[in-house]
């Protein structure tokens, strides 16, 4: 439960914001020599990796409450949960924040947006989708990013909107003790582990680039991996059946049988 595969990706998925967003950076496979364990409470979200595409987001720089973010940001500790209560609020939502941008949510991230949930961030406002149920199944691998997710890129954006102007409006949080409170505690179990995810990416990624080279309609990645287990088991049945076949008790069956008839 300590340790989790945290995925670090070598670009970013998600697209520009904006209706006339034109400019997506591709989908290109995890590298192997970038994906590693690390224990979840190391807080690896203080680095961010600025894209090209100079977006309008915070992991750009360019946030709608940048200077707040960059602060919080910089005042995190290096691992472990925060001192203050508004602290760990922050440290949750920029666990999510980092793990979309940087590793395309293949981590299980459910327990700092349960964090969130249960604090009553999240609440949204009138012209919000709910940023709960958008960003859940991504958190537990029940829904993968496999090309561009606006939608996702969006809802993590005004996730971390809603969070910092939270804790702006509450600066008593800021000198309430945490008492120990991990958001880490609140995972739920994930449906399809780091591991999986990346596997089910990659394979997307190398499908994507080979059906555009060939000009021919991609594979389902998921559909893919699954039959993947399939074919596995009934090639161990055919070889089971070949062995019952061909084995020592059908040959000595076969035999008596010849022998009868001759």
């Amino acid at each position: 439960r300590r340790h989790t595969s945290s995925v670090h990706h070598p670009c970013t998925i998600a697209s520009s914001l904006g209706p006339m967003a034109t400019d997506v950076e591709p989908l290109l496979p995890h590298r192997n020599d970038n994906i590693r364990k690390v224990d979840v409470n190391v807080n690896t979200q203080t680095k961010r990796k600025p894209s090209e595409l100079n977006r309008q987001l915070y992991w750009d720089y360019q946030g709608l409450h940048e200077g707040t973010y960059a602060k919080r940001l910089g005042g995190l500790p290096a691992v472990g949960c925060a001192d203050s209560l508004g602290d760990e609020i922050f440290r949750a939502a920029s666990k999510i924040y980092y793990d979309h941008h940087n590793n395309a949510m293949c981590n299980n991230t459910s327990g700092a947006l349960n964090f969130l949930q249960k604090a009553n961030v999240l609440q949204c406002g009138e012209s919000d989708t709910d940023i709960y149920s958008v960003i859940y199944p991504y958190s537990i691998g029940a829904t993968i990013i496999l090309e561009d997710e606006h939608v996702l890129t969006s809802t993590i954006e005004t996730m971390m909107d809603r969070t910092l102007e939270f804790l702006i409006a509450n600066p008593a949080l800021d000198t309430t003790p945490n008492c120990g409170l991990n958001f880490n505690d609140l995972r739920d179990h994930e449906q399809r582990s780091a591991a999986e995810r990346v596997e089910i990416r990659n394979r997307f990624a190398k499908r994507f680039f080979l059906a555009d080279k060939e000009n021919i309609e991609a594979q389902d990645p998921v559909t893919a991996f699954v039959d993947k287990g399939k074919t596995k088991k009934k090639k161990k049945k055919l070889r089971e059946k070949r062995k019952g076949k061909f084995g020592r008790t059908n040959l000595t069956a076969k035999l008596q049988s010849m022998a009868v008839s001759g």
